[in-house]
């Protein structure tokens, strides 16, 4: 008889290779940064990373399984998430931003891309998106909308009465001008300024002077809310411009007559 060498089987483990170290790595930073979720092609939630349970608000548990729609915000109509649905379905990448609410109710920004996954027959057999949270950035571009807004405003305002300055007089006159030239109309246009008043500055101080600027400004706006076309700005000093469009002749005369009625 003739006895066997005696032999061992040892299982073999490839060393990790710097390829594979790299790839974790890539793994771990676009964890570390970037919302990732997977979806089937009928928007079911299939896997979710870390990052996009913090960013949302929900558990891994909550959301796999869950439609995207539980994220909805309401900010985007269906005819926005109709072409993206349609252009991922045909195998294409979307890129766009979407407004998306958390569990707690607020809403947050991602800059978004959905790359759909090609199976071997040709179709689509799933989506993997990819998202960044810009709500620092949408809500300071909002900011600074609202300042210039703001600013604006500010520069077309007569600070002491409230309407309307010099400034945004001229341009509403070469708009309403444009416009009535465009349209074959009219406009009517009225100065006015204050008799002697010079002399109620001379004799009863500048804050006297004001008040009366005040009140003479509260008189003239309250034909601008029984006008809708009825523009009323303050020149600088005593001096008033009124624009009126909309009217005839007669009826513009009858109520210049009575903004001077009504001082």
């Amino acid at each position: 008889m003739t006895s066997l060498p005696n032999t061992s089987v040892e299982s073999h483990v490839e060393p990790e290779t710097g390829r594979d170290t790299e790839r974790d790595f890539v793994r771990f930073a676009l964890d570390s940064a970037a919302i990732v979720a997977i979806t089937d092609t009928r928007g079911t939630i299939t896997f979710v990373n870390s990052k996009f349970c913090e960013i949302s608000g929900y558990s891994e548990a909550e959301l796999i399984g869950s439609n995207h729609r539980m994220l909805k915000s309401g900010f985007h109509d269906t005819g926005f998430f109709r072409d993206m649905y349609r252009a991922i379905a045909h195998g294409k990448v979307w890129h766009g931003e979407i407004c998306n609410r958390r569990k707690d109710g607020s809403i947050y920004w991602v800059d978004t891309t959905i790359v759909p996954h090609m199976a071997a027959s040709g179709k689509v057999d799933s989506y993997t998106s990819i998202r960044f949270d810009i709500t620092p950035l949408k809500n300071a571009k909002e900011d600074l909308r609202e300042s210039q807004a703001h600013l604006e405003t500010i520069v077309n305002l007569d600070s002491l009465t409230g309407l309307p300055n010099r400034r945004r007089f001229q341009s509403y006159i070469e708009e309403i001008a444009a416009r009535c030239e465009h349209d074959g109309a009219v406009f009517h246009l009225g100065v006015l300024d204050l008799d002697s008043f010079k002399d109620v500055n001379d004799s009863l101080g500048h804050d006297a002077g004001d008040q009366l600027l005040k009140i003479v400004a509260g008189r003239l706006q309250a034909f601008t809310g029984q006008r809708e076309r009825f523009f009323i700005a303050r020149l600088g000093g005593d001096e008033f411009g009124l624009i009126l469009s909309g009217v005839g002749e007669l009826e513009a005369q009858g109520l210049f007559e009575a903004v001077l009625e009504s001082l």
